[in-house]
């Protein structure tokens, strides 16, 4: 989260590599596994991946695909913007699994704020703007963290969870966080696609 500047081994932004490529491979690879298993009786099968709020920084500064093997180092929100499209790439997968993949519930969730090592590790003045903009917020432990993928992955029933949905902790349905997303469909669908042949020249 908000890291430095950097190409990942396989020369995509860092940031974008480890919270999107990373998921799209190992979802992608399971995706044979997880489909035959929801041809069972009852099965309930889903993907559940985990965003940030910061996503609205991918809206704000949306995705450049030819950008996405350099650097990007822009001005001082740079390693956010940076995070942001990342985590926008996370609510963008979750959304259109569910279109091709209706049969897998497939949602992408905000954990909250956590106190954990990934805000603990950033350098201060990152800390400084994640407190100041969650003024008011309740900040959750890190086994408090865990509780909205883990509601989502397998406490919620099936019958209520919006496929494809982002949500809050804990399983609040987020649509009036992304309800403003222009395009949405078409924008899921291209990264969907970019991401096939990322993930075959990285595979």
């Amino acid at each position: 989260m908000a890291l430095a500047p950097k190409l990942s081994k396989d020369s995509y932004e860092i940031q974008f590599a480890i919270n999107h490529l990373a998921h799209f491979l190992i979802t992608t690879t399971l995706l044979p596994f997880l489909l035959a298993a929801s041809t069972r009786p009852s099965a309930d099968v889903r993907i559940v991946t985990t965003t940030s709020l910061g996503f609205r920084f991918g809206v704000i500064s949306p995705i450049s695909y030819p950008a996405l093997t350099t650097v990007q180092d822009g001005w001082i929100m740079g390693p956010w913007m940076r995070y942001g499209r990342s985590k926008y790439a996370n609510v963008l997968m979750a959304h259109h699994l569910a279109k091709l993949y209706p049969q897998i519930t497939s949602v992408s969730v905000h954990p909250g704020v956590t106190d954990t090592e990934l805000i603990g590790n950033t350098r201060l003045r990152d800390r400084l703007l994640i407190w100041s903009g969650n003024l008011g917020a309740k900040y959750f432990t890190s086994e408090e963290g865990a509780l909205n993928q883990l509601w989502l992955a397998a406490g919620m029933e099936k019958s209520k969870v919006r496929n494809g949905g982002l949500y809050l902790p804990v399983g609040v349905d987020g649509v009036e966080q992304t309800k403003d997303i222009v395009d949405l469909d078409q924008k899921a669908e291209e990264l969907w696609v970019w991401s096939e042949k990322a993930v075959d020249i990285v595979a």
